[in-house]
């Protein structure tokens, strides 16, 4: 963990946490001026939390702590579990390519859970998990970047599983979970469902996650794969939305509330883009449910006791009115 003590949030009045998650895109196409797009869109965010994916450190620099110094948050990253695959896409045997958790306020426990492969050549992927102390209680963060291949839904629903079965070993009572990646994945793929547990039997028994993206405004796409990039729309691929907060309540029954959530980065700065994926940022609330559980928490029963084994890691999450970021 960085040294680094993070600093008071100008928007910390507002009595919530600001989550983002973003691919930073490693390669060097138009390095220098995308790290500055970068660097000035999450200054005027103002997060509390990110979860970054293809976070590049070489010879050059270390991107994570550029990121970490410029706006006042500790870094925490997963450690490489195999850099073949970077290095020769990269053409720099000094890259490491790496998830990262940026955090203003201390994580107590972290973990690299490497996730399953296959011989086909892709990367190894990873995910790694912070328990950060939040003022508001603890939040169970999970940064992750999974297979990108079209083909390998099957890969992915098996990396989903490990996590989700992490998350289930590691989450004590009093965590809420929050989840920021990409996923390769769109919200009807059978990967997206499994890690969500609530439109099919779950990855781990009892874990129930929600897509924060359902609380946006209905007319709001969410792409963050989208054709109005400019290194999309060279691929000729169509729009997509393949990143995602997912949100899950705490055993103790603490429940995260998604007060705003919106697509970021979506615009050029001073006419550079600043990744291929346009990133997601979520303001979230903490309530604590005492009568009864929400509407897809299907497993609550009326006069059931207020935790039991069969339902306590899924009692729900509170919903609100979406207002603007």
């Amino acid at each position: 963990m960085s040294p680094r003590v993070g600093k008071a949030s100008p928007t910390s009045d507002r009595q919530s946490i600001r989550f983002l998650t973003w691919n930073l895109w490693a390669f060097d196409t138009d390095r220098e001026a995308r790290r500055h797009a970068i660097t000035e869109t999450l200054r005027a965010l103002h997060p509390d939390i990110c979860c970054l994916q293809e976070v590049r450190a070489d010879l050059v620099e270390d991107f994570g702590e550029v990121l970490g110094d410029a706006l006042g948050l500790s870094v925490e990253r997963t450690q490489p579990v195999e850099t073949t695959w970077w290095h020769q896409r990269l053409d720099d045997a000094s890259a490491d390519v790496t998830n990262v958790i940026l955090t203003r306020w201390p994580r107590s426990d972290l973990w690299t859970l490497p996730l399953p492969f296959d011989a086909s050549g892709h990367e190894r992927r990873t995910a790694l998990l912070a328990r950060v102390e939040a003022p508001n209680g603890p939040l169970l963060t999970v940064c992750t970047q999974l297979t990108s291949a079209p083909q390998l839904s099957a890969l992915r629903s098996q990396q989903v599983r490990a996590i989700a079965q992490a998350v289930v070993t590691r989450r004590q009572d009093d965590d809420l979970v929050v989840l920021g990646g990409d996923l390769n994945a769109e919200p009807d793929s059978d990967e997206v469902r499994l890690l969500c547990g609530h439109k099919t039997p779950p990855a781990a028994d009892g874990l129930v996650l929600l897509d924060a993206w359902r609380f946006a405004p209905p007319d709001e796409p969410g792409w963050t794969w989208s054709r109005r990039n400019r290194y999309v729309a060279v691929t000729g691929e169509p729009d997509s939305r393949i990143d995602y907060i997912l949100v899950g309540a705490a055993p103790s029954g603490r429940l995260p509330v998604v007060t705003s959530i919106k697509v970021a980065g979506d615009h050029s700065h001073e006419g550079s883009q600043a990744s291929d994926h346009f990133a997601v940022v979520a303001d979230l609330e903490v309530q604590t449910w005492s009568s009864r559980a929400p509407w897809w928490n299907r497993s609550f029963r009326s006069g059931s006791p207020r935790r039991s084994p069969r339902w306590h890691q899924a009692v729900g999450l509170a919903v609100t009115r979406v207002a603007p970021l």
